[in-house]
């Protein structure tokens, strides 16, 4: 069976040709076909057809009409859309055109003729028959294209699939002059998921019960997000009157996401935002109560904690992560929380403990109420009981679509769910091995039926083989049991590169200048900065790692924060870095992570969920890297690491030590 993209017909398409979809559905599996998914029907062949074993390239124009009333009009409207689509072409000579009617054996002579002046061919109703398909199309004389006769061809076709290389930043640096250019379309699966399923429901009672749910998960660098945005703009481009939205979780991710649609929906009629400022937007509530995170935060619920659950209690911290759970996952009353499902959490509480989170929650949902305050997970509950009261929500869209849904909890689901008109679509691109931020969180429990519903990419094109085998195999050995969502890597026909880099520093100062040395002596020889990303494992200490990457690179280099700055070396929070990508990935601070797993206070429990959890942070972070991963290590390394790197593990005091 032939590939069509998409793989079902769209719900715009004439009786005409869905019966010719059917048909060319029914060639062998050495054919793929597109379906024209352009907004205007008469600037484009109805489909492109490839016989990828010759590379022999053919258009279909369908005729809409009934067989008895064809006249020479007709005729000449499916010559003047292939003249039309031709013209320019490099191979235009070398493609087979055709015009084609599913009821109709043959056409009148004189039209015949007209077809035949313009070297264009008929194919009508015995034609189409499995039997006959392609020895007709073989026995029309058509030219094998080139690779560059192809592209040009896709890029007429499709424009809605090629991807602009100007945005694979990560790719795209050429520091090496042997690396392959950056693909120049999606490849066949990520299109046919990017165009699949796209009409909104038209069954009033569907639209009224259910959400159309899609999600999409894959590795690393599988190319999820690039499917996502081209999503949104073919939604927007084929439909102009409906509301499309697309949401993230952390403002650098949303950036990036912003600065890749203007070029892919240059009128900008989709929206892009991170969640709590999209629910600022349309829960105005939000606003008016100033956000407690970070310190402050900490060291209100340290005094809760000593007050609830004692001085020493080894629960203490726990406390802040179990209450970010209980908000995020809708929680309002004891008796739900008494006899929820706390699987994935990484402890296990006794039920005297949970009496006694419930009341430090009462605590801290009262100490917000009284003070006015806010935290990101508690505005997202608080909307949530909102909704359940009644509210109902402005801002309707027709589709939302979900970069990095593994990190949305419950409550955000929820009101994303409240926010789509009857019928209306909800896309998820998801890497579920990397959602360390919502530990314990499974689709189910999140509220939302992905069975039978879900699709997969398990090729990852943003970095190497040596990069994935080595953050692979990192997160494996600390995961033993990753669960049935995560997707296994394809690596055979991955691309090859430098091994990683794992070098031994007296401390994280060291670390810091070692990198900023490397860098700033690339940047002289004419790299550009956006080629680097710089992740630190501890946020609290952003400010001051800019601080000194500047210093030790005597200014050369030119550094932003938060991954905001696309033109600088960014510099980024572990736990805000999913969704970014560079050339060069330096992490710093890896080993600071593993220090609490050998606290002989923690329970043993307690241990593994840990070792769990940063080996996914870690997973997410070498995965950042197209090319270049250098890691930044203080103590001894872990064992895998040693055995998967092989001769690259060792001290690096100096500048310049460091060589891919």
């Amino acid at each position: 069976m032939a590939q069509l993209i998409p793989s079902q017909p769209t719900g715009d398409l004439s009786l005409g040709c869905v019966r010719v979809f059917h048909a060319l559905k029914r060639l062998p599996d050495d054919w793929t076909i597109w379906l024209s998914m352009s907004a205007d029907p008469g600037a484009t062949p109805d489909f492109l057809a490839c016989h990828r074993r010759t590379n022999r390239c053919y258009l279909f124009c369908v005729i809409n009409a009934t067989k008895g009333a064809i006249q020479h009009e007709h005729i000449t409207h499916e010559l003047e859309r292939i003249q039309r689509f031709r013209q320019g072409l490099s191979a235009a000579d070398s493609l087979g055109c055709i015009v084609c009617h599913h009821d109709l054996e043959r056409l009148p002579l004189e039209l015949e003729s007209d077809l035949a002046d313009a070297r264009v061919h008929f194919i009508g109703r015995a034609d189409l028959r499995e039997s006959e398909l392609e020895a007709r199309l073989l026995a029309i004389p058509v030219q094998a294209l080139n690779k560059l006769e192809f592209r040009e061809l896709r890029t007429r076709f499709t424009p809605e699939s090629r991807i602009d290389v100007s945005l694979a930043k990560a790719a795209a640096v050429p520091l090496m002059s042997h690396e392959p250019p950056a693909p120049m379309f999606l490849d066949l699966r990520q299109e046919e998921l990017t165009k699949r399923d796209l009409e909104l429901s038209e069954d009033a009672e569907q639209a009224v019960t259910n959400v159309g749910l899609r999600l999409l998960t894959g590795v690393a660098g599988s190319g999820k997000t690039l499917v996502l945005l081209h999503r949104a703009a073919l939604l927007a481009a084929r439909a102009s009157s409906a509301k499309i939205l697309v949401l993230t979780f952390n403002k650098p991710l949303t950036q990036e996401l912003v600065h890749r649609l203007k070029r892919l929906d240059p009128k900008g009629r989709v929206q892009c935002l991170n969640f709590h400022s999209w629910l600022g937007k349309v829960w105005h509530f939000q606003g008016k109560w100033p956000t407690i995170q970070g310190l402050e935060k900490d060291e209100v619920l340290h005094d809760i904690g000593q007050e609830v659950l004692g001085k020493s209690s080894g629960l203490l911290p726990k406390l802040g992560s179990e209450l970010d759970w209980i908000q995020d996952s809708g929680i309002v009353e004891w008796e739900e929380y008494a006899s929820a499902d706390r699987k994935g959490r990484g402890f296990r509480l006794t039920a005297p403990q949970r009496e006694l989170f419930w009341k430090a929650n009462d605590y801290w949902r009262g100490f917000l109420e009284q003070r006015k305050r806010g935290d990101y997970p508690h505005f997202g509950y608080r909307y949530f009981l909102a909704l359940r009261a009644g509210l109902n929500p402005v801002d309707l869209y027709d589709y939302i679509l979900v970069d990095e849904a593994q990190f949305f909890a419950r409550t955000w689901f929820e009101a994303v769910r409240r926010h789509l008109k009857p019928g209306g679509k909800l896309f998820l691109a998801a890497d579920p091995s990397q959602g360390f931020l919502r530990s314990g969180t499974r689709w189910a429990a999140a509220g939302l039926d992905v069975r039978g519903k879900s699709d997969r990419l398990t090729r990852s094109y943003r970095t190497t083989k040596p990069i994935l085998e080595c953050a692979w195999g990192f997160l494996a050995s600390r995961c033993p049991e990753l669960g049935e969502d995560v997707v296994l890597p394809d690596m055979a026909s991955m691309v090859e590169g430098p091994e990683p880099r794992v070098y031994q520093a007296r401390d994280l100062d060291e670390q810091i200048r070692i990198a900023a040395k490397e860098i700033a002596e690339e940047v002289k020889l004419g790299v550009p900065a956006s080629a680097y990303l710089v992740l630190i494992s501890d946020g609290l200490l952003l400010k001051n790692v800019i601080s000194k990457l500047r210093n030790y690179s005597d200014g050369v280099i030119s550094i932003t924060g938060d991954g905001l700055d696309p033109t600088s070396v960014r510099v980024c929070s572990l736990d805000k870095a999913t969704g970014l990508e560079a050339h060069t990935v330096y992490v710093l601070g890896a080993s600071d992570l593993l220090d609490g797993e050998g606290d002989p206070t923690r329970s043993e429990e307690d241990r593994t969920a840990l070792r769990e959890q940063n080996g996914k942070r870690l997973y997410m972070a070498f995965t950042r890297a197209a090319r270049v991963l250098r890691i930044g290590w203080s103590g001894s390394v872990p064992t895998l690491l040693e055995l998967k790197l092989p001769g690259l593990v060792g001290r690096s005091s100096v500048p310049g030590a460091l060589q891919g």
